[in-house]
């Protein structure tokens, strides 16, 4: 089973939930991008220091690289067996951008409703919030084990 995992940049959210992912349920291929194009983010090397350090001090993988929006992201998204979103807006986009229909967020994967995971990066002052930040890696590895084990 192929499962695409996607946020708005391709830093944290669908970035940090696919190396959660990897660990609990390693049978299953994991893919994450973002919906944002690579000029859209120009904090992305302060962000990815950002994510790297705390993927490092849980155990997991820092050897990332963000996957912006691109022909190439569109056709692994359209090759999922299933898309998992962080917001609705999220799965808006995709629905019509590709061909594929098989898309939740992921907290109606695990059936918690509509809830929304929201970014801990503000576009608007270009800041991180550095709580949301912290709580966020903690309820994506929750989200991970809920997900690995509807998946199984």
């Amino acid at each position: 089973m192929k499962v695409a995992l996607v946020c708005m940049g391709n830093i944290f959210r669908s970035k940090v939930l696919e190396q959660y992912l990897k660990v609990k349920a390693p049978d299953i291929e994991v893919f994450s991008c973002g919906i944002l194009s690579k000029e859209s983010m120009p904090e992305e090397k302060i962000l990815m220091k950002e994510v790297k350090l705390g993927l490092l001090n849980r155990g997991l993988k820092v050897n990332i690289k963000r996957n912006p929006w691109s022909e190439k992201a569109k056709n692994n998204l359209e090759k999922s067996d299933l898309i998992l979103t962080a917001t609705k807006d999220i799965r808006k986009f995709l629905i019509n951008k590709i061909n594929n229909k098989n898309i939740n967020t992921f907290y109606e994967f695990i059936n918690e409703g509509e809830k929304e995971f929201e970014d801990p990066f503000d576009y608007k002052k270009r800041k991180q919030d550095p709580e949301k930040f912290q709580k966020g890696f903690d309820e994506l590895e929750r989200l991970a084990q809920l997900i690995a084990n509807r998946i199984k």
